[in-house]
Order: C-alpha cells, then sequence, then structure tokens
C-alpha cells in the first residue's frame, strides 16, 4: 500500500485544489480519444462499431474516477511513479488485481468490489487493465473491452504531459502558492470536436503495452520541461537549446519549449541564459499541445493496432481465456491432481495421470490446455495481493557541448610621426650695427676696406627688410659699396600646418650670420655655417604663429623675414556611416537585405580633407565625396568603414557597418484563386519564411506588374518549424476565410481574377523596389499554372467525379517561382483548417503544403514517392502504402498486390480500403526474383444496390488473375519488376 503520510499530503492537496494531480481534463481526453480514432479509421477504416467507439471515449473520461489519478504518473529515467510511492502508470495499466483489488486496503481487508476467492479472474468492476481489454473484446462484452481500451488510452495520453513524466505533481510549493500546471491549464480548450486527427501517419509498431509507456515517457520526459522541474533531469539540455526572439527551442524536434532571458556580464563579456516557463506564455504551451497531442493521438493509433493484434492472438492461444477462473476453482483442480498421484501410488490404478488432467479441464482444447498451465506454474500469485512491480533500467543522457566563434576585429587610426628636436646653441652676443652716415656728411672717414658678404643673392622666405652701411668717398675715388645681406626661409612654407608642436625652420644667409627668432615672448639665436646654413626647432602652441627672423654679420649689415605656419595636433572626428538600404532590414536587430548593391553615407568631417572607404578590410575608394555605392555578395555578409583623413596627417576610422543579403527570404508558398468549396470568394494566400530569422514584413508588399493591386504585410514571421505551423502567413479577403491556422493576415484585397494573375513579392529599400519572388506570367501557362475550381478528387462509377476547390502550391526547393515547374495542384491527401462552414479546406493554409503524391501509388517504407508504371523496384520493407485518390470517397476501394501480368498472375496480397485515400498494409512477397513482374492493382467495388447487382471484387480478381473482360472502367494498374 501507498505510504499515508504521502496520501494525506494529497489529499490536502485536493481540498486545497481540486484536480491538482490531474494531467489533461476529462474533456480533453475525450477529444483526443475522438481524434485517436477518426485518424485510425483514417489508415484501417472503421473498425469499432458506434456504441464500442463511444465506450471507447467514455473510458479515457472514467479512468480519473475516484483515486485512480494517483497512478497515472511514470518517470522513464527513475522507473518509479508518482512521489516513488504511488505504483506507475505503466503497470497499473497492466495490473489486473491491482485494478480488480482497488479498493483492497490488505490482502484480507476490502470495502468495496474486488475479485473474491470465488470469482473469476476477469470479474471485478473495478478493472480496466490491458489484459481485461484483450480477454472481453475476444470472449466476453466488446463494447466493456473497447472501454477498457479508452481507459489504456487516457494512460499513455497522460504520458505526452511533462508534469506526469517528470514527476511533478503540480502545485509549486506545498499549501502555497498553488497553480495547475501551465500546459494543461493551455490545453483544456481543447474539447471533443476540437481536435484535428493528423493527416498521413504513420503509426509506430509496438511489441507490448509496456513498450509503448517506455516510449512515449522518454520521448515526453527527455524533450519538454515542467514547471515545478526545470533542473531536475539531464534533459532537456539547456545549453544544446538554440534561443531565439526570446524563446528556448528544441531544435530536436523543432519545438519552442521555454521562453528564455538572456543577459550580457560586460564585466566578464560572458552571456548568462535564464529559462522558464510562463503561466500565462500561450505561445509556448501552444508548441507543446501541437507536438505532445500529436504524438499522444500517434501513440494512440499505434495501441489500437496494438490491441486488435493481441485480441486475434488471444483467439488463437485462448491464454486469457483459461486464466478467467476463480482462485477456489484452481485449488480444487490442484487438489484433485495431488490427490489422484497419492491415490495411485497406494492403490494403483489404469489411469494415467495425463487422463486425470484432461478429465479436469473445462475441455480438451487449447482453453483448457492453457488452464493446467496456469495451474501448473510453481507459484501461483494469491489472487487479492498487492502486485510486484517489475525492475526497469534506468535512462542516461549525454549531451556534448556546442563549438563557439571568435569575434572579428578591423580597422586602425593613423598615428601621427613628429621630427627629431634640434639642439638650440647657446646664445652669443650681438653687436647692433650703427647706420651710415648720409652723402651730405663733411666728416672724412679712414679708408678701410667694406665688409664681405656672406649672404645668398635671393631669398625663397618672404620679403626681408634690409638696413645697408653705404661708405662715403674720399677725394675723387668714391668708395666700393658692399653687397646688401639677404635672409631666406627654404622650410616650411607660409601658412603650412603640422600635426605637431615641434617645428623645425630652415633657411640661409651669409655664413657666420648671426641669426636671430622671435615669436610670442621667445627669443632663439644660432650661426650660420660656412655655407650660411641655419636651423631652429621651435616648440610652438596650437593655433597660428608668426616667428619673425632676422640675420646679422660683424659689419653690421642687417636682413629680416617672417613666416606663419599652424600646429593642429588633434585628429579628426571618426565619421558616423550607414548604409541606406538599411534602413529597410527585414531582420530587427541587424542589417539584411535583399539588395546586391548598396550606398554607404556618412556626414562631412569637420577639418577632414579626404576620405577612404573600405570594404571587407580593402580600400574600395578614395573621396572628398560623402557617399559610395558597391556591389555586393549573395548569402555573405560584407562590413564597411570610412576612415576621414586631415592634412596635418591624422586620421580615424568609423565604426564597421555589416550587411547580410538574401534575395530570397520570403516566398509565395500557396494561392486559393478559387476560394473555398462552400464559399469561392474567400480566397487567400500564403507567404513562407526561407530564412533563419524571424522577418520584419512591413518592408513587403504583394503587388502586380501593373500595380493595380497592392497587399501591405505586416508584423513578423518567424522561422519555419517543422509540425508547429510556424514561418507561415496567411493573407485572407476576411477574417472568417480560414480558421484554424496559426498566423493569419486580414486584407480586404480585390478578388483574383479566375482566368489568371501575376503575383510579385517585393521587398522596399527606400531606394528602389526590388521583386524577391513571384508567381509565373499569366502567359506562361494561359491562366493559373495550378490550383482547380471544382476540380476532381475522384470518381465514381456510381457515383460520377467528386469536386473540391483546390489550391495552387509551391514545390519544395523551387527557388524560382515564376516558372510553372515550381508549382503544382494541392495532391488532396494532406488539408488543414476549415473554411467559415466549418467544412475542411482542399489544401494546407498555415502549415508545409502537400506530398504531391499521384491519384494512384504504391511505395513501401522508407521509401515516400510512388513508383512508376515500369518501374524497377526492390521494395525496401513489408510496411507498404497504396494511394488511392484517383477513386471517389463515396464508394468503396479495393487494391491488391499481383505476382505475374495482368490476365496471367496469381493474388499476393488484397485489402479492403473502404473510403480511405490512403491506406498501409503489410505486403510479404514470399520468394522474390529479380526480374521477376508484378503490379498493383487498385479498383472500385460498387456498393450495395448497384442495378444490376454484380461482385465486382470476385469480377476483377478473375480479370487480373486469368483475364477476360473487367466488370466496369474504373480501376488502375501500375505494373513493376522485382530487383534494380
Amino acid at each position: 500500500m501507498e505510504n499515508p503520510r504521502t496520501l494525506a499530503l494529497v489529499v490536502a492537496l485536493a481540498v486545497l485544489y481540486p484536480g491538482a494531480v490531474f494531467a489533461y481534463g476529462r474533456d480533453t481526453h475525450k477529444g483526443l480519444a475522438d481524434a485517436t480514432l477518426q485518424a485510425y479509421e483514417q489508415l484501417r477504416g472503421t473498425t469499432f462499431s458506434a456504441e464500442e467507439k463511444a465506450a471507447l471515449i467514455q473510458g479515457t473520461w472514467d479512468e480519473d474516477d475516484d483515486w485512480r489519478f494517483m497512478r497515472h504518473f511514470y518517470d522513464p529515467v527513475n522507473n518509479k511513479g508518482l512521489f516513488g510511492e504511488y505504483v506507475a502508470s505503466k503497470y497499473w495499466a497492466q495490473d489486473t488485481e491491482g485494478q480488480g483489488n482497488y479498493n483492497c486496503f490488505t490482502a484480507w481487508l476490502c470495502n468495496g468490489d474486488h475479485i473474491k476467492y470465488s470469482d473469476a479472474f476477469f470479474s471485478s468492476p473495478t478493472d480496466f487493465s490491458w489484459d481485461r481489454a484483450i480477454y472481453e473484446y475476444a470472449w466476453g462484452n466488446k463494447v466493456k473491452g473497447a472501454g477498457a481500451v479508452g481507459h489504456a488510452l487516457h494512460l499513455i495520453q497522460d504520458a505526452t504531459v511533462p508534469a506526469h513524466v517528470r514527476d511533478d505533481a503540480h502545485p509549486s510549493k506545498w499549501g502555497v502558492d498553488i497553480q495547475a500546471d501551465p500546459y494543461e491549464k493551455y490545453s483544456e480548450r481543447y474539447t471533443q470536436g476540437s481536435v484535428p486527427a493528423p493527416t498521413n501517419l504513420l503509426p509506430p509498431e509496438y511489441g507490448g503495452i509496456g513498450h509503448v509507456f517506455d516510449e512515449v515517457a522518454s520521448y515526453t520526459n527527455l524533450n519538454f520541461f515542467s514547471s515545478d522541474t526545470m533542473d531536475a533531469y539531464t534533459s532537456p539540455a539547456k545549453k544544446d537549446l538554440l534561443y531565439d526572439s526570446g524563446y528556448a527551442v528544441n531544435t530536436k524536434i523543432n519545438v519552442r519549449i521555454a521562453s528564455a532571458r538572456q543577459f550580457f556580464n560586460k564585466r566578464t563579456g560572458s552571456i548568462t541564459t535564464e529559462v522558464f516557463l510562463e503561466k500565462s506564455n500561450d505561445t509556448v504551451q501552444s508548441d507543446y499541445w501541437r507536438a505532445l497531442s500529436k504524438k499522444a493521438i500517434e501513440s494512440g493509433v499505434g495501441v489500437i493496432d496494438l490491441f486488435f493484434r493481441e485480441v486475434e492472438k488471444e483467439k488463437k492461444t485462448g491464454v486469457l481465456k483459461a486464466r478467467n477462473v476463480s482462485a477456489a476453482e484452481l485449488h480444487a483442480k490442484e487438489t484433485a491432481k495431488k490427490g489422484f498421484k497419492y491415490v495411485k501410488a497406494l492403490y494403483g490404478s489404469s489411469l494415467e495421470q495425463s487422463d486425470v488432467e484432461e478429465l479436469l479441464a473445462d475441455n480438451a482444447g487449447q482453453a483448457g490446455a492453457a488452464a493446467l498451465a496456469v495451474a501448473n506454474e510453481p507459484s501461483p500469485p494469491q489472487q487479492g495481493a498487492p502486485p510486484v512491480k517489475p525492475a526497469v533500467p534506468k535512462v542516461s543522457q549525454t549531451n556534448p557541448p556546442k563549438p563557439q566563434a571568435a569575434p572579428q576585429v578591423l580597422g586602425a587610426s593613423v598615428s601621427p610621426v613628429e621630427e627629431p628636436t634640434q639642439e638650440v646653441p647657446p646664445e652669443q652676443d650681438v653687436t647692433p650695427s650703427i647706420p651710415a652716415p648720409t652723402p651730405t656728411q663733411t666728416e672724412s672717414q679712414p679708408n678701410t676696406p667694406p665688409p664681405s658678404s656672406g649672404g645668398s643673392s635671393g631669398s625663397t622666405g618672404g620679403s626681408p627688410t634690409q638696413t645697408i652701411d653705404t661708405p662715403t668717398s674720399g677725394g675723387d675715388t668714391p668708395e666700393s659699396t658692399p653687397d646688401p645681406l639677404t635672409l631666406s626661409i627654404l622650410s616650411p612654407s607660409e601658412n603650412d600646418t603640422f600635426a605637431t608642436t615641434s617645428v623645425t625652420f630652415i633657411g640661409t644667409t651669409s655664413a657666420s650670420s648671426v641669426v636671430t627668432a622671435a615669436y610670442d615672448s621667445t627669443l632663439a639665436t644660432t650661426t650660420t655655417d660656412d655655407n650660411g646654413s641655419w636651423t631652429f626647432t621651435l616648440s610652438l602652441v596650437s593655433g597660428t604663429t608668426t616667428v619673425s627672423f632676422s640675420a646679422a654679420t660683424s659689419t653690421e649689415t642687417t636682413a629680416t623675414s617672417t613666416r606663419t605656419v599652424a600646429v593642429d595636433v588633434s585628429s579628426p572626428d571618426a565619421p558616423s556611416i550607414a548604409i541606406d538600404e538599411c534602413a529597410a532590414s527585414f531582420v530587427a536587430g541587424d542589417c539584411t537585405v535583399a539588395a546586391t548593391a548598396v550606398t554607404v553615407s556618412w556626414d562631412t568631417v569637420s577639418g577632414a580633407t579626404y576620405y577612404d572607404v573600405v570594404k571587407d578590410t580593402v580600400i574600395l575608394a578614395t573621396t572628398t565625396a560623402t557617399s559610395a555605392t558597391s556591389d555586393i555578395s549573395v548569402s555573405a555578409t560584407t562590413t564597411f568603414s570610412v576612415v576621414a583623413h586631415k592634412s596635418n596627417g591624422t586620421a580615424a576610422t568609423s565604426t564597421e557597418k555589416a550587411v547580410f543579403v538574401t534575395t530570397q527570404p520570403l516566398i509565395i508558398s500557396e494561392v486559393a484563386w478559387a476560394g473555398t468549396n462552400t464559399y469561392p470568394e474567400d480566397e487567400w494566400m500564403e507567404v513562407k519564411n526561407v530564412t533563419n530569422s524571424t522577418l520584419d514584413l512591413s518592408h513587403f508588399v504583394i503587388t502586380t506588374p501593373d500595380g493595380s493591386r497592392t497587399i501591405q504585410l505586416s508584423g513578423t514571421l518567424a522561422p519555419d518549424v517543422v509540425f508547429t505551423g510556424l514561418g507561415f502567413l496567411i493573407i485572407e479577403r476576411s477574417a472568417d476565410a480560414v480558421s484554424g491556422v496559426l498566423n493569419a493576415l486580414t486584407s480586404d484585397f480585390t478578388q483574383l481574377s479566375d482566368s489568371g494573375e501575376q503575383l510579385l513579392l517585393q521587398w522596399g529599400d527606400g531606394l528602389a523596389t526590388t521583386t524577391v519572388d513571384s508567381t509565373p506570367a499569366v502567359a506562361t501557362c494561359g491562366s493559373w499554372c495550378a490550383g482547380a475550381a471544382l476540380g476532381s478528387i475522384g470518381y465514381s462509377v456510381q457515383n460520377g467525379t467528386s469536386t473540391m476547390n483546390l489550391t495552387m502550391e509551391r514545390k519544395d526547393g523551387s527557388a524560382d517561382g515564376s516558372l510553372a515547374s515550381s508549382w503544382r495542384t494541392t495532391d488532396t491527401y494532406s488539408f488543414y483548417g476549415n473554411d467559415r462552414s466549418g467544412s475542411a479546406i482542399y489544401g494546407t493554409p498555415g502549415v508545409a503544403n502537400s506530398s504531391g503524391h499521384p491519384t494512384v501509388g504504391w511505395f513501401c517504407s522508407p521509401d515516400t514517392v510512388s513508383i512508376t508504371s515500369g518501374a524497377h523496384y526492390t521494395p525496401p520493407s513489408s510496411s507498404c502504402r497504396y494511394l488511392l485518390r484517383a477513386i471517389g470517397t463515396n464508394t468503396s476501394r479495393y487494391s491488391g498486390l499481383y505476382r505475374g501480368d495482368v490476365g496471367s498472375s496469381t493474388r499476393v496480397t488484397q485489402d479492403f480500403a473502404s473510403v480511405a485515400y490512403m491506406r498501409n498494409r503489410t505486403d510479404i512477397i514470399p520468394d522474390p526474383q529479380a526480374g521477376e513482374h508484378f503490379f498493383i492493382a487498385v479498383y472500385e467495388m460498387r456498393l450495395p444496390g448497384f442495378d444490376p447487382p454484380l461482385d465486382d471484387n470476385t469480377l476483377f480478381d478473375t480479370y487480373f488473375k486469368t483475364g477476360g473482360t473487367p466488370p466496369h472502367s474504373n480501376y488502375f494498374v501500375i505494373p513493376w519488376v522485382y530487383g534494380p
């Protein structure tokens, strides 16, 4: 018995919050069961009667009666039930004695219905175990057996609830803040009639009911979180999740399994990720529902398949029938057998032990033999005793770490280089020159030789002012006139600008002259060399400075000159650049565009004389303008930067701007130009995100070549995630046109022409408009290239052609939408969503397009494409699929595999396909030979009441085997040759 302290806690919990340990709500269980039956009948045809189906669905409701729900947990990692105290659902489902003695507290104390000593084994009204279901359906009450299957389906459905496979009793704390599990709360909206049955299911083949629990519970445990066990299990490993747009995505199953926040630590440069389940975030729970409800239905179909196999096996062996005896009867038979052994040993007998055992059996058949087999077990279990739970090995998971990418840095500023400073010699005494007397003076001067002139004959450094000593004449012979002194500044030029405060001035004058430099309050002198050259290295302040130079000789001759220079040691500001097309980026926080040429622009930088435009570390252009245009590569990232240069040799580089080009981020995926069958005016279009990023749709429009219609898109569109409906957007003419899809945009566009239109999907970058996708031009096909108004979905000899409005859909992998070969009419094997009347839409709005199957076909798993007539084929398995859309669903169809050729063959398999479009069956070909001929036959069998009444099945079988005339023309044959 379970721990009474644990039971007390659970009782208190149930009082505080009724249903705290339930999984799906009862109505949701019924909805899943109804969808499971629909999916099963699509594959297998009608098997259960209406009464049996009702009992099965009700059984999923009744399993939550009383306290049975405490046994609805199974942790496959640790092989335990709730709290490790209650029996796990895997064993509860198989525990006939445990369920039959549910009202017993010990082996001898019971309060209510249970299996008494004189009761048959399968007799307790509280027993809905798996063996009871098989026994009742094979030998007893089929309705009761179907109801027990419903109980088993309930437990399998609970194994798709993360809390129930992760030992999570749902409340966040005992007695405090008790809340329902968010996934279970979300799933309450789905009830009977609102859970669609998935199409194209390939249900798993299970070896036993325990196998079902292990497979389903492991899938749920390893791939999903529950709110109170985020860190309790090694899976899902948070390091292996993809974090995108605020969500954690499990890429193994393409499902958003949690909300996520990421924080960047500026100090350490690391990123911390917080993963959590929000109580009110229906986006995550919607993803959970899409994956887990499909798993519940898919595994449920496999359980029903297993059930019917087990029923057929029981009919042959009678094992369960033989077990359905009371403990009293088993004890009496055992006593009689043992008693005969003693009697024969004491007194002898002509009878053998086998004769006595045969007499004790209910009959001499298989059931009696099975009963004796049960009686002869070494230690038969005492009925009413608690079940013994088998041990199951634990499961471990490991997850490899993901590699990290290193960042790349580009760009550097140009640094100025200062010239070395020349040492200035110490100052010397300078004797100023005395002005010479004018020619009118009468004083006689002694005859002295004139001073020699060491200056050059010209100046390149300005306009010096000179004072000349002029000698007077003595007697009749005049004195000679000395050469004028010159001062030339060779470097720098007037108004030169320097990026350093140390500026060197170079010039010439006469040899052995004293040259003085004066600026502000600074004075410096030097003496020229033998060639008359002089040099000053002066320390100037920023701004404009005028330096005065003067030269003097020993003869007191002087010359002066000035030079104005500027000092600017500052670097230019770094340019602020933009890529014009990035204003229309369709990825938030990034620059992703559809253009293959972009314009880089920037504002004028003060003091800059020219700019270098750098593309991927290589200078693209040197310009004085403030923009440049460049081509860029498709499906690649290109970086741009701009370097501003000043005349002083300094430079500054902008930050890099990156742009990624994808010329086709979005495609037109499907067009319902004929509307729906019930409302032809309810037209819609579908676009699909073909990138790995969330797209901003505000820069996209759907238009026509003449611009007669423009449909502005809006909102965002996540990447395509398989099985979720993410990545698709429906643009519908009215809000009621399509229901049941994830993303829809209502746009009251003008009704499409039934004679054809070309639709253009365009991206606007602010400068030009780029077409990223289109449908074919009208002239390509003369109208729409695919789709149909009242297109055929099957023909019947009795009832004629069935028609529906069919969509035009994009073939997978077709990049050029303008080609007719990129499109096809939906194959009608897959359909999704409903029109305003609730009727099915013959298309796939909001999900992946159909597989493009032919109207008649055949292939075997894992192949997915039908063979063609005359093909050579080696079936990879015996699990094969028949495609039957050519024959209308308002009739019955047969299919078969024949060995040989039409008119001379033997039948390998035959199957009644009912009204299913697609049929799975097992085709085992005994001893096939390479080169041997086979053919697949599909034909209509006219329903009873056809005049005249004919046995089409027999007539077609005869025709295929021996030839003659077929009973009617609505049949199809695919001949093929075995081998490569």
